[in-house]
Order: structure tokens, then sequence, then C-alpha cells
């Protein structure tokens, strides 16, 4: 497979493997073809970590995640395009905003928005970041894209999220007149 070889800096990979442990994930490593006929640098960066971590899943067990803020990625393929590179553009620049500033977040996709809702995955968020989400399609139970985004968010704020809405954040108006 000469086609498929590519190489990867080992430090670059290893950052890969603790990040993933860093936010809960259970770190793997596979080898496209025979192990031995393939130099892979990486691999032994990889069974480094690896170890580590299973030297130490006692701490790792019940970690829970850090994030306080939940930031809405919109629907990148709803809507018109030039609103869709609108909306994703709003989004980045939220999310790099976050990244520089160091606060923990988490990535919260806006397709999964009701039925995080619905079993309590939102709860965890005291802060909900909505960017552009008027390109939402409908859902079940809700009349229009802007109304499902709005009941939707609202159920954590009921619990005590603060939701930071930015532009057309497809929320309605107190007075329910559409955000422009």
């Amino acid at each position: 497979m000469p086609y498929r070889l590519a190489g990867e800096q080992p430090e670059h990979f290893a950052q890969y493997l603790v990040q993933a442990i860093a936010r809960g994930a259970n770190p793997s490593t596979y080898i496209m073809g025979t192990p031995g006929d393939i130099p892979y640098g990486a691999l032994d960066a990889a069974a480094a970590i690896t170890r580590f971590r299973d030297r130490w899943a006692e701490v790792y067990r019940d970690l829970l995640p850090v994030a306080t803020i939940g930031l809405v990625r919109p629907d990148p393929l709803a809507g018109p395009a030039e609103r869709r590179a609108e909306s994703l553009a709003e989004f980045r620049g939220i999310y790099e905003a976050l990244q520089q500033t160091h606060l923990p977040f988490d990535v919260v996709p806006q397709a999964g928005l009701v039925e995080m809702a619905g079993n309590g995955g939102l709860d965890r968020y005291p802060v909900l970041v909505l960017p552009d989400l008027s390109l939402a399609a409908d859902a079940p139970g809700c009349s229009t894209p802007r109304s499902r985004a709005g009941a939707t968010c609202c159920s954590p704020v009921r619990a005590g999220s603060t939701p930071r809405a930015a532009r057309r954040s497809g929320v309605p108006r107190r007075s329910g007149s559409p955000r422009p």
C-alpha cells in the first residue's frame, strides 16, 4: 500500500493521544499493513502513552468533563450557501475567541440540541453560546426552525443556564418577533 504511506511526526501524534485522554477518550492506535514491514515512528510514542494511561487507569476512570460553556455548532448543510458561510464564520470566530481565552468549552452540534435537551445533556452548561442557528431544519414538535431553536434552548435556560445569543441566533426576542 505505498500510496497510503504518510509520514507523521511522533510528537504530533503523541499530542493527539494525550489530548484524547485529557478529554476522556480511550485512545487507540492501528497500523495499516503488516506490523514491522512499514517503519512507523509514531508507534513507540503511542505505545508509551497507552501504557501510561493503562498504568493510571484508576485516575482516569471517573473523570468528568470540565467544560462549563456549550458552543452550538450550526448545521453546515442547512440553508443557502452564502448564509451557511456567514453562519460557520460566526461559529469559527466564537470558537477561536474561546480558545484564545483558554476557557473550557464543548462544541454541541445543532442537530443534537433537541436530543440533548431531552436527556439532560445540556444541563451541565451554565453558559450556552448560540451563534447563527436560524438555518435549522424543522424538527418534530416545532413549527419553524426559529421556534425549534428557541424552544430547545429555553430548557437549559429554565434550569439555570445563561444563553449568549450572537447575531441571528434563531432565538426570538421576548416580544416574539424574530431577530434580524
